[in-house]
Formats: structure tokens, sequence, C-alpha cells
């Protein structure tokens, strides 16, 4: 239960981050 709930932490941070690089890329063209 522990890890599953890590790895879904892990998971959500990451999608966080490439959707942030995704608009700021999208800003910048």
């Amino acid at each position: 239960m522990l890890l599953d709930a890590q790895h879904g932490q892990l998971g959500f941070a990451k999608g966080s981050i490439i959707a942030v690089i995704a608009l700021s890329l999208s800003e910048i063209r």
C-alpha cells in the first residue's frame, strides 16, 4: 500500500512537471 501511494505521488509529480514544461515551451513559441 505504501509503495503504491509513493509511486502514485511520484507519477503525479512527474506529470505536473511535464505539464509545466509543456506550457512554458508553448508560451515561448
